[in-house]
């Protein structure tokens, strides 16, 4: 076997090149999306809230979703794509002793990002739970739905 190729079973290296382009595309969609969704989630979030407890009109709130559902929109092709290349990272954790020093160099680099991503990603989910939550009783009564 020529030291070029792969063990049997291994990946190539061109596998775990296209799987560290996609790791990095997901973390690219993954920053844009926390600072395009981030702040409309949590003013959706907050006017739900606040609409439940009969603080703020259905007006306000309707507002509000309006300009969520626009960026749901915007966002519909790069949602696909993204959830098409979900998960790079932990496939390419099996691949791990595969990849060259090159490989291993930029797989850290791009983990490093993911656990700075990561924890940024707390206040955006805990916004889409409520959302979640509250925006059915919302857009019934809001002759939304």
């Amino acid at each position: 076997m020529d030291a070029d190729e792969p063990a049997s079973g291994a990946p190539s290296e061109r596998l775990i090149s296209a799987f560290l382009d996609d790791y990095e595309r997901e973390l690219a969609f993954r920053e844009a999306s926390t600072n395009e969704f981030g702040p409309v989630a949590r003013e959706l979030r907050h006017c739900l809230e606040r609409w439940a407890a009969g603080e703020v009109a259905t007006e306000e709130t309707r507002t509000a979703y309006q300009r969520y559902a626009a960026t749901l929109q915007r966002w519909r092709e790069d949602l696909e794509r993204w959830v098409s290349i979900r998960g790079s990272g932990e496939r390419l954790l099996s691949m791990a002793e595969f990849m060259s020093d090159d490989q291993w160099e930029r797989f850290s680099g791009l983990q490093a990002r993911d656990v700075r991503t990561t924890t940024t990603d707390g206040a955006l989910d805990r916004d889409q739970a409520v959302i979640r939550r509250l925006l059915p009783r919302f857009e019934a009564s809001a002759g939304l739905g």
